[in-house]
């Protein structure tokens, strides 16, 4: 479970659209992970809390009336992860990509969103092992503080 908070800035080129949104991301959850002591395998479990700041660059499409579709990479740089599970450590890179999937619907100034989100990043240590983030399912509400009406859509 999580929040992001962010802003976005949209460029249409009707029906496309390029859309930026700077957001920081706030997770929490349960790691489940299993260590080896003398031959016997245990099955551990610690809290676990991730902090990261995340630019989406996504190209979105109008399908019908407030319907869009977008999706594109993920920049994702990570400003604060557990590092300690018991006795083992992880050190990963700060920076990773991911990418992101969704639809809009946009009623005047009020945007509704699902997304589908992932991402991957490289330990710092020698072994080169990979954290894959969580897939996440992303609900968002937004309000359009830009210009409304036909305007908008010429």
């Amino acid at each position: 479970m999580g929040y992001e908070v962010g802003v976005f800035a949209k460029l249409k080129i009707s029906p496309f659209y390029i859309k930026a949104m700077p957001l920081y991301s706030f997770n929490s959850g349960s790691v489940h992970y299993q260590t080896t002591n003398n031959g016997t395998t245990v099955d551990n479990t610690n809290d676990f809390r991730f902090q990261k700041f995340e630019v989406p660059l996504l190209l979105g499409l109008k399908i019908i009336g407030p319907l869009n579709i977008e999706a594109g990479p993920v920049y994702n740089y990570i400003v604060q992860s557990e590092d300690n599970f018991g006795s083992n450590s992880v050190s990963l890179q700060r920076s990773g990509l991911g990418y992101r999937a969704g639809i809009v619907v946009e009623f005047w100034r009020l945007l509704l969103h699902a997304s589908y989100e992932g991402a991957t990043y490289n330990s710092s240590s020698v072994d080169r092992a990979t954290f894959k983030e969580p897939y996440k399912l992303v609900f968002g509400v937004g309000i359009k503080l830009g210009p409304i009406g036909d305007k908008e859509e010429k």
